[in-house]
């Protein structure tokens, strides 16, 4: 907060305060009495008839708070009726202070503000609650000792069921004022904090979301009488104008999710009544009609709302307020598709954990690609006051106690609907802190490191068929929030003689445990792909399709890999005379010609592609060969890679391959595919190949 304004508010809430010794304070009122408005009696029964209807609807809101229970339909409700009201007459201190206890109601604090201090200005001695309405005030302006002094002139003056009732909530605001003033005295060093002006205006803006290149971003538009949703091209420098997305194709839809590659999307709607959630993906150029997530397994008759998909896609969290084991308001809950070659089969949502979700409102849920770090919105733990972002890490058995994200990403304000880049070193937040244009903003978060030179441009994570790649040149010192251990792998998939795009399965394979961990598919029209590969496992991918020989990749990332993106052109072939692939995913020990049960995945595809083809072609004959680098004397590198060869041939026996269509050879060092000049390169010449021979 500058300076300036830590003066001003000292000054101001003191003066406030004094105004409950005017008596002239009084004089200025002007009450809803016939009395007043005898020259305007049409115009003044109008306003009268809002009034009541708003105080009722109010005082109705208030009850069923008292009781426990949620009344945000009543408050919103109630509003336009009091601000109708207050066009008439704005000088009566009971309808402000309603105005202001309507907006708190419905988490609009910012506004509810200036109607609580003119109920105060124009009569000192208006509701008790007006004090605690004053005490988030000052709070906001992060003016601790006014909000306690507000705080306990509230607790002097309320009186029974109603400050039984309010006892918790003015101990937790006494938490967040002490939280908010420890957090704004240890700011986070190096963190950028910047609203994004080209993409805001009046009303809220909320949920920003992005693919994995960055290359744009979705996010939903609440400032007309309905949401829009809207994307805004990633230009070299800044942002392109926002417009409607597919022109209103989701209309009276939100997003509220987008997967790393950018080809399935979360959505949810009020039609039923509830908000549900619905899913909706993109084959070729086209996304699907949104279809419902399965009732009472995901959607319930309560409100589910923000949502994030995890790495492999087969799980996603989400936010709702349903009764099952609910730990109080909205929480975060996940569920998972059963078998990943049926979408529509998803099973029970569950709790995500009590080490996460709090009595108070969790309000949106990020899940980061590397598969174990949550960053999540709450009113609870060591929260500064509203909604904060905090993260948290899968630790086994439970998650890792939540950290505040600290100031300035966090203030006294609500921050929300937190998204963070694979890298780590950029963010999103929607804010209502003041300088915005307006309810809440969609901000920016540059995490910033110690000096370095300027990085050299590269091409951020990619993969979306509505924007091209975008070379972005990074910040300068540009750090990640912590190490992430993570590599990106995109590219595209093409026909290897047309060079057109092909529609292929990939599938995720963890050879150390030879389980499946997820199945993608790269996009018909373009080709592209991106899956994200948390560190800690030995990878295989393998790549497939209808009428091609399969592609295989390895990665073996231990546990603390750096932060990579490897990009692919991968280029499948027809099974025809002479047609040949690398197995990369076929393992031996050093010097050996035993298969490690890493290649067990591999091997098994290997046998079923053989079957495919010997049904489509009676009489294939294959060739297993078996290379090595230059390394040791060419008669041992010779007897290896045939033994290499013929072990791969006894395994796809077993599997019920025809020993008929088989035969191995091993041709030692004399067919490198690279230089043996360094490691890499060696690396690449010891390989396993197939190849059809006849």
């Amino acid at each position: 907060m500058p300076m300036t304004m830590k003066i001003l508010t000292r000054i101001i809430v003191p003066c406030i305060l004094l105004l409950g010794a005017l008596s002239s304070a009084r004089a200025q009122e002007t009450e809803f009495k016939a009395s007043q408005f005898k020259d305007n009696k049409e115009a003044f029964r109008m306003a009268e008839e809002s009034f009541k209807k708003g105080s009722e609807l109010a005082g109705q809101a208030i009850d069923k708070e008292g009781q426990g229970g949620r009344a945000t339909s009543l408050w919103s409700e109630a509003l336009p009726h009091l601000m109708k009201a207050q066009e008439f007459n704005p000088r009566y201190s009971h309808l402000n202070y309603l105005i202001a206890r309507t907006l708190e109601g419905l988490g609009r604090m910012p506004e509810a503000s200036p109607y609580t201090s003119e109920a105060f200005r124009l009569n000192p001695e208006v509701e008790p609650y007006t004090f605690f309405l004053l005490a988030r005030g000052a709070h906001l302006r992060l003016a601790a000792d006014s909000a306690l002094r507000l705080l306990d002139t509230y607790e002097s003056r309320a009186r029974g069921r109603e400050l039984e009732l309010m006892a918790g909530r003015i101990k937790k605001l006494r938490m967040e004022i002490g939280y908010a003033m420890d957090l704004a005295a240890k700011p986070r060093e190096r963190v950028w904090v910047e609203n994004l002006r080209p993409l805001n205006g009046l009303g809220d803006q909320l949920m920003p979301l992005l693919p994995a290149d960055a290359g744009f971003m979705l996010y939903n538009d609440e400032s007309g009488a309905s949401p829009a949703i809207r994307v805004a091209e990633r230009l070299p420098d800044g942002w392109g104008k926002p417009e409607e997305w597919l022109g209103g194709q989701f209309k009276g839809y939100r997003i509220i999710a987008l997967s790393q590659d950018g080809q399935e999307i979360f959505l949810s709607s009020r039609a039923g009544g509830s908000e549900d959630i619905y899913y909706s993906e993109l084959q070729g150029i086209h996304w699907t009609e949104p279809r419902k997530m399965p009732e009472y397994k995901i959607n319930t008759p309560a409100d589910e709302s923000q949502a994030s998909f995890y790495f492999d896609r087969i799980k996603f969290y989400f936010i709702s307020d349903n009764d099952y084991a609910n730990k109080g308001g909205k929480d975060i809950f996940f569920s998972g598709r059963i078998n990943t070659s049926v979408r529509e089969e998803w099973g029970k949502a569950h709790p995500m954990g009590s080490e996460l979700n709090t009595p108070y409102d969790e309000g949106s849920v990020f899940m980061h690609p590397d598969g174990k770090t949550v960053y999540f919105a709450s009113q609870g733990h060591n929260s500064m006051g509203g909604y904060d972002v905090f993260r948290s890490e899968r630790l086994p058995g439970r998650w890792a106690d939540p950290e505040n994200l600290g100031y300035p990403v966090n203030t006294p304000y609500d921050e929300i609907f937190f998204t963070i880049s694979p890298s780590g070193k950029h963010a999103y937040v929607c804010s209502n802190r003041p300088g915005g244009s307006g309810g809440f903003d969609i901000y920016r978060v540059t995490f910033l490191g110690p000096p370095k030179p300027n990085m050299v441009d590269y091409r951020d994570h990619l993969l979306s068929s509505m924007a091209q790649p975008m070379a972005e040149r990074s910040m300068q010192a540009a750090k990640a929030v912590d190490n992430v251990h993570l590599t990106i792998l995109k590219g595209v998939v093409l026909d290897a003689f047309s060079g057109k795009p092909v529609e292929a399965s990939i599938e995720i394979t963890d050879n150390v445990r030879n389980e499946l961990i997820a199945v993608f598919r790269s996009n018909s029209a373009t080709g592209k792909f991106l899956v994200s590969l948390p560190a800690g496992k030995n990878y295989g991918i393998a790549v497939a399709a209808p009428n091609y020989l399969f592609h295989s990749e390895n990665f073996d990332l231990p546990e603390g890999a750096e932060y990579q993106i490897v990009e692919k052109e991968i280029r499948l072939k027809n099974a025809c005379i002479g047609c040949s692939i690398v197995l990369n995913n076929i393992f031996f020990d050093v010097g050996k010609h035993t298969l490690r049960p890493e290649s067990t995945a591999e091997l098994n595809r290997l046998a079923q592609l053989l079957k495919d083809i010997l049904k489509v072609k009676p009489g294939t004959r294959v060739e297993l060969s078996g290379h090595t680098d230059n390394t040791g004397s060419e008669t041992t590198n010779q007897t290896l890679s045939a033994n290499r060869a013929k072990a791969v041939v006894d395994f796809l026996i077993t599997q019920g391959v025809p020993s008929g269509m088989l035969t191995f050879k091993g041709y030692g060092s004399s067919q490198p595919v690279a230089s043996n000049a360094d490691a890499a390169g060696r690396q690449k010449n010891r390989r396993t190949e197939f190849k059809i021979i006849e």
